[in-house]
């Protein structure tokens, strides 16, 4: 049911990506293949509800009939590192 309700928010337009940010990019080309991996970041609303998470993607291309291929594509969330408080400290005076 669960799956059902997401995609019915995708389809119904409630959805926005605010920012898609590609970083740590590194690609590898020769005259048939192509693979790219790097660090993406997306931000934006689902019903309302703001969301932030980043990921690691790649993508293999193959040169068929002289046109590129997607052949694989892969994207892993990444944890969110834990914050750990602090306690402030008092200054002596």
């Amino acid at each position: 049911m669960k799956r059902i309700v997401e995609i019915g928010t995708y389809k119904s337009g409630d959805s926005r990506l605010e920012v898609l940010d590609l970083t740590d990019f590194d690609e590898t080309v020769n005259e048939n293949a192509a693979v790219f991996v790097g660090h993406t970041t997306v931000t934006g609303q689902i019903s309302g509800r703001y969301f932030s998470d980043s990921y690691k993607i790649s993508r293999t291309y193959l040169k068929q009939k002289a046109r590129w291929r997607i052949v694989t594509s892969q994207r892993d969330r990444m944890a969110k590192p834990a914050v750990v408080a602090i306690p402030a400290r008092r200054l002596s005076a």
